[in-house]
C-alpha cells in the first residue's frame, strides 16, 4: 500500500481554482501538495470530466475532498491515532494515501452514485460532512469513542442530498466520559432508509444525542435505537416527513437521570410514528412535542419503568384532520410518581385517544378533539373537549 503522509506544517492539498482555495481558508495560506485532473470517464453520468480537489485547511484541520459529477465508492479510515485518516478509492487520489492533523472530513459532489463507507476509532473530536447533487447515496458510518475519550466531545455526522434514492446507516459505540454525538439530515425528493443506534458503553458518564432529520417527498423510513448505560443521558430527537418511523430508547444505569425530548413531524397522507422508552433512571424527563398531517397518523408513544421513578413529561401535538390513533402509555412500578401536563390536539375526524398510566398520578394532558366522533380511553373528562365517548 501507497502511503502519502502529509501534515498541517506542510498545509494541504490541491484546488480547482483560486474561489475554493479561499473557501477553505484562503488562497495565499494554502499550498497545494497533490493535484490531479480526472480525464473524461465513460462511467460518469453525463461524460464530463471529474475535476478533483483535494485541500486540507491548515486553520482548522478540516480535510475537503470537492468533485463535480462523478460514481463513487470510497472509504475513509479515521485513526486510532488522534487526526489521522486514510483514503481508499478516491479518484486521483492513491489508495492508501495518509493525512495528518485532520479534525474533519467534508465531502462535496455533483450528481451521481455515491457509496462511501467511514470508520471512525479515536478519542478526539471529529466531524463529517457529506453534500452531494442528484444522486443515489449509500453511507456507512461505523463511528467506535475508546474509553481514553475523557474530555468533553461533540463529534458529528451530516448529509445533505439532492433528489435519489438514500441508504443511510449510522453506528456508534461509545466508551468515553463526555460524549455529545450530532446528526443531521436534509434531503430531497426520493426514498430513503435511515438507520441510526447510539451505544453508550459502561464508564460513559454524560451521554448526548442530537438529531435533526429531514427528508424530502418520497417513501422515508427511518429506525432510532439509543442504548445508554451512562450515568446522565440526554436526547435531542426530531425526525421530519417520513411514513415510518420507529424509536427506541434504552436508559439502563439505575443511578442515573434521563432527559429525552422527542419533536417528529409526519409527512403529508400520513404515516406511523412509534416511540419506546425502558428506563432504569429514578428520574426522568420526557417531553412529547408531536406534528402529524393532514392524512391518517397513528402514534404510540411510552415510557416503561424498570425501577421507583418519578417522571416529569409534558406531551404537546396537533395530529390535524384523518382518522388518528394516539395511543400514550407511562408502565411501571406502583410506586412511580408520574407527573403530566401539555395539550394534544386531534384534529377534525373520527379520532381514537388512549392514555395509559399506571402508578401514581393525578394528572394529564388536556385532550381536543375537534370535529368528528371521536373516543378518548383513560382520559379524565374534565381534561378532554369535544370528546364524545369515553
Amino acid at each position: 500500500m501507497t502511503q502519502h503522509r502529509h501534515t498541517l506544517a506542510a498545509a494541504a492539498v490541491v484546488s480547482i481554482a483560486s474561489l475554493f482555495l479561499a473557501a477553505c481558508g484562503g488562497g495565499g495560506d494554502t499550498e497545494p501538495l497533490v493535484q490531479a485532473q480526472a480525464q473524461p470517464q465513460p462511467g460518469s453520468p453525463d461524460g464530463r470530466a471529474r475535476a478533483l480537489a483535494v485541500a486540507q485547511n491548515p486553520a482548522t484541520g478540516v480535510l475537503r475532498f470537492e468533485f463535480v459529477a462523478m460514481n463513487t465508492d470510497a472509504k475513509f479510515v479515521v485513526g486510532p491515532a488522534p487526526g489521522v485518516v486514510m483514503v481508499e478509492g478516491v479518484e486521483g487520489v492513491p489508495n492508501g494515501t495518509v493525512y495528518t492533523g485532520v479534525t474533519g472530513i467534508e465531502w462535496r459532489s455533483d450528481a451521481g452514485n455515491n457509496r462511501m463507507v467511514f470508520e471512525v476509532n479515536q478519542a478526539d473530536d471529529f466531524d463529517i460532512s457529506v453534500t452531494t447533487g442528484a444522486s443515489n447515496v449509500e453511507l456507512d458510518v461505523k463511528w467506535v469513542v475508546p474509553p481514553e475519550s475523557t474530555a468533553p466531545i461533540t463529534p458529528s455526522v451530516e448529509v445533505t442530498a439532492g433528489a435519489g434514492t438514500r441508504k443511510i446507516q449510522v453506528q456508534l459505540e461509545s466508551f468515553g466520559r463526555d460524549v455529545d454525538f450530532g446528526l443531521r439530515t436534509a434531503f430531497m425528493a426520493g426514498n430513503t432508509e435511515l438507520k441510526g443506534e447510539l451505544q453508550y458503553k459502561e464508564g460513559s458518564v454524560r451521554a448526548g444525542g442530537r438529531m435533526a432529520l429531514d427528508f424530502g417527498p418520497g417513501l422515508n423510513k427511518v429506525s432510532l435505537l439509543v442504548d445508554s448505560k451512562a450515568q446522565h443521558l440526554n436526547l435531542d430527537l426530531a425526525p421530519r416527513y417520513m411514513q415510518e418511523l420507529e424509536t427506541k430508547v434504552i436508559s439502563s444505569d439505575p443511578s442515573s437521570t434521563a432527559r429525552v425530548r422527542y419533536a417528529p413531524v409526519g409527512v403529508a397522507g400520513g404515516g406511523k410514528i412509534g416511540f419506546e422508552m425502558l428506563s432504569a433512571a429514578p428520574s426522568i424527563t420526557l417531553d412529547y412535542d408531536v406534528t402529524g398531517s393532514s392524512g391518517l397518523d397513528e402514534v404510540k408513544l411510552g415510557l416503561t419503568t424498570i425501577s421507583a421513578a418519578t417522571v416529569n413529561s409534558n406531551v404537546r401535538g396537533f395530529l390535524y384532520g384523518a382518522n388518528d390513533k394516539l395511543e400514550l402509555a407511562y408502565k411501571g412500578l406502583p410506586g412511580t410518581r408520574i407527573n403530566l401536563t401539555g395539550a394534544m390536539d386531534l384534529g377534525p375526524g373520527d379520532d381514537e385517544a388512549v392514555l395509559l398510566r399506571e402508578g401514581i398520578s393525578t394528572t394529564a394532558p388536556m385532550l381536543s378533539c375537534d370535529a368528528g366522533i371521536d373516543k378518548a380511553v383513560g382520559w379524565p373528562v374534565e381534561r378532554t373537549l369535544a370528546c364524545e365517548l369515553f
